[in-house]
């Protein structure tokens, strides 16, 4: 619910927010680690958005994932990468 009121001759906006337990906000959270073969995400949930960023901001990977993926360290020149899983982000060094 958003209440309106007005200060002097601004008016605010003030928003009620029903906060749920700690659990429900949080969820199972994203886990990604790094093989000799691949980098593996678990617990991304089915339809997360995945984008893989090198450092100076060029895009190599941009796909849809299921809850559990793989991708191949042979497609990815050694270096630093910006792993972005919805909105949860990780930096990596192959």
């Amino acid at each position: 619910e958003i209440a309106q009121c007005l200060v002097g001759s601004e008016m605010c906006i003030r928003d009620s927010v029903k906060y749920g337990s700690v659990n429900e906000i949080a969820g199972t959270p994203v886990s990604m680690r790094v093989t000799n073969d691949a980098i593996v995400i678990e617990n991304a949930g089915e339809g997360s958005m995945l984008s893989i960023y090198t450092l100076d901001g060029r895009c190599v990977v941009n796909t849809t994932i299921p809850d559990s993926y793989s991708v191949e360290r042979s497609l990815l020149a050694k270096g630093a990468y910006i792993i972005k899983i919805n909105k949860t982000t990780f930096k990596i060094l192959l």
